[in-house]
């Protein structure tokens, strides 16, 4: 419990006082970068605003999305960041003929951010285009990888056997319905104790997908807040690999 306890450290654990249910109108942009290159150069604004708060932490995450601009075609990339003030950011891009077309969203009435100053200091091709109309994007869960739990024990330097695999599962699903419950309990501990009860027998990457979709079903304010709870996870996990602290990779295959 002394790691769940730390896994949120510095984010709030609460939920957020408005509801949110679509992004906020989007600043258009252009630039010559490409759509790899522009997610390079987020990364490398990002990382100057502060630390990040595990070795294994992006600096930015894939997020999950609707896109509800009819038969244009969604993002080719749509990634969840912190900006300068610790807001939530997210940034659909597009390739172009001449690079990328980009959209930067806030949340709640969140305002402009810096991140668009720094951007041009670094890139002179930037190009302020318009805006996108409130409701162009929507969120949804954040999409987990088939192979997730996987991926977490190999980056750890442990065998992927089917038992290892089996325990990361269910260390997720702990880890997981810790910070869920933490987000429900707020306004309702009743129905926060039934949400991991119906979840706590969670075994699959398919169960601990329906953990995400469930909570950003019960409310949708959680939904900015969640999005980089997969990678938190996995930073967290592969930051106490080994004896000590938590004890969690003690009963690992090795």
């Amino acid at each position: 419990m002394r790691l769940l306890s730390r896994i949120f450290a510095g984010q709030a654990t609460t939920r957020p006082a408005r509801q949110v249910s679509l992004l906020d109108a989007g600043r258009s942009l252009q630039s010559t970068l490409d759509v790899d290159a522009a997610l390079s150069l987020l990364e490398s604004i990002v990382r100057t605003y502060r630390d990040l708060p595990y070795r294994a932490m992006p600096a930015f995450v894939d997020a999950g999305h609707v896109w509800g601009a009819g038969n244009q075609g969604g993002p080719a990339r749509f990634v969840a960041f912190d900006d300068e003030a610790k807001a939530v950011r997210f940034l659909a891009l597009w390739p172009a003929p001449t690079g990328v077309t980009m959209g930067l969203f806030g949340i709640d009435g969140s305002g402009q951010s810096t991140i668009i100053g720094h951007w041009k200091m670094r890139d002179a091709s930037l190009l302020s285009t318009g805006t996108f109309e409130p409701g162009t994007l929507d969120l949804a869960a954040p999409r987990l990888s088939p192979k997730y739990p996987e991926e977490i024990v190999n980056a750890a330097g442990y065998p992927t056997t089917a038992s290892n695999i089996e325990r990361m599962t269910r260390q997720v699903a702990t880890m997981v319905l810790g910070q869920a419950q933490n987000f429900i309990q707020s306004s309702d501990p009743r129905a926060a104790a039934a949400f991991v009860q119906d979840h706590s027998h969670a075994g699959s990457v398919a169960d601990l997908q329906s953990i995400l979709d469930d909570l950003g079903g019960l409310d949708s304010e959680v939904l900015p807040y969640i999005q980089n709870l997969p990678a938190r996870v996995r930073a967290i996990l592969l930051e106490h690999t080994g004896y000590g602290e938590g004890r969690i990779w003690d009963e690992f295959d090795r």
